[in-house]
């Protein structure tokens, strides 16, 4: 039976979050709302072929699992961002 560990990460590093949605500029908007008081990179990483939808890269310096996992639900939580990986 295989157990579900969690990777050891060293605390502060850079993560990187994708977020997907289907307006660049709302992408845009939504991930500033959420790094408003922080520092992060954010490039385009991919258009769909048909130029639905579109990806940002967004990199940013997290000092915890907890402050990971904050930044990640509060960017699953935008309206503008219809997936975060």
């Amino acid at each position: 039976m295989r157990e579900n560990k969690k990777p050891a990460v060293d605390y502060p590093c850079d993560w990187v979050y994708t977020v997907i949605g289907t307006n660049r500029n709302a992408l845009h908007e939504a991930v500033e709302d959420v790094f408003r008081e922080r520092s992060c990179s954010v490039v385009l990483s991919r258009t769909s072929a048909a130029g639905t939808y579109c990806s940002l890269r967004v990199e940013a310096e997290v000092f915890s699992d907890d402050d990971r996992t904050n930044l990640f639900e509060r960017l699953s939580a935008q309206d503008d961002i219809r997936i975060v990986l």
